[in-house]
């Protein structure tokens, strides 16, 4: 009689709980399983946009890079031909004049170089920071004019 009573006790509880407990347990569950897939959802979409953006960056960066290095060519042939030019000027000149007019003349393609270079600086400087201002930080910006400033140093006129 004992166990039966226990049994009836245990049964009771056993439904109590699941009305008042299992169900509202179930509901939190559940909530909280749906939030985890919609922040899965999220994160995926959001992991998608990004290497979606990542790719118009590069192709953006891609095209970049390439009109500047069209842009140092050309300006690169351009101070090659003024260069060649005042160099020609210089020598038609040191052979028609003495010794003094010459270096003269040497003072003048020295100046016309710095100033070929001066110019090839400032059109980079000014196109690096039109094409590449708005996608490139400050220190992105200061890296690549030093960087192209340093190759332009390097350049040597004949």
């Amino acid at each position: 009689m004992q166990i039966l009573l226990q049994l009836i006790n245990f049964g009771l509880v056993v439904f109590v709980l699941m009305k008042l407990l299992y169900k509202p347990v179930s509901k939190v569950l559940e909530a909280r399983s749906e939030k985890i897939k919609q922040g899965m959802d999220a994160a995926e979409k959001n992991i998608a946009e990004q290497k979606k953006m990542e790719t118009q960056v590069k192709a953006e960066l891609t095209k970049a890079r390439k009109e500047a290095q069209k842009i140092l060519s050309d300006a690169k042939k351009q101070a090659d031909i003024e260069s060649a030019a005042i160099v020609a000027k210089a020598k038609e000149q040191a052979q028609k004049t003495t010794s003094a007019e010459l270096e003269a003349g040497q003072s003048m393609i020295k100046e016309a170089q710095a100033k070929a270079a001066l110019q090839i600086k400032e059109m980079v400087t000014a196109t690096t920071a039109k094409i590449l201002g708005d996608s490139l930080t400050a220190a992105d910006q200061k890296r690549i004019i030093d960087s192209q400033i340093k190759q332009l140093k390097d350049i040597k006129f004949s």
